[in-house]
């Protein structure tokens, strides 16, 4: 400092741009002393009897990469942003195509789950929601499942006790459902044949996010009142985390419809969920099918001739036939992103090594190895590539 205000005062400036002069010389050579110098100037050194010589060149490596890296602040800059895009797109896409196809959907068994779809053969390959005729009749004569049930997606206006109305999106389904799924519930129980009838008991299970939030996680929900759609219900359980089948419903209702009374053309349309026994392929499983549905055409022809059911994972009804291939290629093209970066980033740092050709003869002059010299510059690199993995690694947490 002594020097430089002497050197100020030779070019004849005035004692205020003197202080602003120096004040910004601190503010730039501080940190950067700081930083290079003082993080390490306290670091114990270990003798060789505290440490083998292997850490000990791995500790004086990275404090050297990391020296290095502060010097050359923006190509480290560069490689650590291009490195972290391409590491995050691809930890992206690869959570989507996990959670949609590789992973399964929260159910026992899940690649065993087949949705069933009505096909008009005079109109062409588009699927149709089934009838309750159908599904009473496919239930009753089919050998091809170990669970055939049947749901409708229904609105529900809820008032839970002392609070305003909500409108959900519920859903009747049979008392076969759950069992079919493998999912018991989290408090409670399920429903029961007889609940199923018409002119059963009003009961209700509700979603463990509307216990939570609607009713505030009361212990003693089970057997509780609560309104729905006019009617007073008695809640009978409470389904685990994440449950929210088929379509993110949080409130279900028993399927209470009288068949007999209604002729096979009326009545609520319902999915149809099966889950295939044991020993049963999908292709026995669609011949059972097609022929249950031609006699059903034999039978009551003016409602099922010419109809038929088809059956597919339910995964794949679920999301769409059009979805997995998009989602495969949406990880390809990112992957091959992530493949850009790390090329680029590799072209960057060979450009940097050999402008650091003198650096290495003095090294090697020194007498360092090439393994040191290696392992110097592999440190680098590595170095750039944890940094470049900080923000997907935070970013999901």
């Amino acid at each position: 400092m002594q020097a430089r205000r002497d050197e100020l005062y030779r070019d004849g400036r005035r004692p205020w741009r003197l202080a602003i002069t120096l004040l910004r010389d601190l503010t730039f050579a501080l940190p950067r002393a700081w930083l290079t110098y003082g993080t390490f100037r306290n670091a114990r050194v270990s003798s060789p009897a505290e440490s083998t010589p292997m850490i000990s060149n791995l500790l004086a490596d990275l404090r050297t990469a990391f020296r290095r890296l502060i010097h050359k602040p923006a190509l480290a800059l560069i490689a650590v942003l291009a490195v972290g895009l391409g590491i995050g797109l691809t930890t992206a896409m690869f959570s989507i195509v996990n959670g949609v196809m590789l992973k399964g959907l929260p159910f026992e068994d899940p690649q065993e789950l087949v949705a069933l779809s009505r096909v008009n053969l005079a109109e062409g390959p588009s699927r149709l929601i089934g009838r309750i005729h159908d599904y009473r009749d496919l239930a009753a004569r089919q050998s091809t499942f170990e669970h055939l049930a049947g749901m409708e997606i229904v609105p529900a206006n809820v008032s839970p006790p002392g609070q305003d109305p909500e409108f959900l999106n519920a859903a009747s389904v049979t008392a076969n459902t759950f069992p079919l799924l493998g999912v018991a519930p989290a408090r409670g129980r399920t429903f029961s044949a007889a609940e199923e009838a018409p002119g059963g008991s009003s009961v209700v299970i509700v979603g463990y996010r509307f216990w939570q939030e609607r009713l505030e996680a009361a212990p003693d929900v089970v057997g509780s009142a609560l309104r729905v759609n006019g009617s007073q219900t008695t809640v009978i359980g409470v389904m685990p985390e994440g449950f929210e089948f088929p379509f993110n419903q949080q409130l279900w209702l028993p399927l209470q419809v009288d068949i007999d009374a209604i002729g096979r053309s009326d009545g609520p349309n319902l999915l149809m969920v099966g889950r295939l026994a044991d020993g049963v392929t999908m292709a026995q499983g669609q011949g059972d099918l097609e022929r249950i549905m031609l006699r059903l055409g034999e039978e009551y022809p003016d409602t099922n001739e010419g109809m038929t059911m088809i059956m597919g994972l339910y995964v794949r009804e679920l999301i769409g036939y059009q979805v997995p291939p998009f989602l495969f290629t949406m990880l390809g093209a990112v992957s091959l992103v992530l493949v850009i970066a790390c090329a680029n980033v590799a072209n960057l740092l060979l450009a940097r090594a050999s402008l650091r050709s003198k650096e290495v003869a003095v090294c090697s002059a020194l007498g360092a190895s090439r393994a040191r010299v290696f392992g110097q510059l592999l440190m680098e690199a590595t170095m750039i590539a944890s940094l470049g993995d900080l923000p997907p690694i935070i970013g999901p947490v």
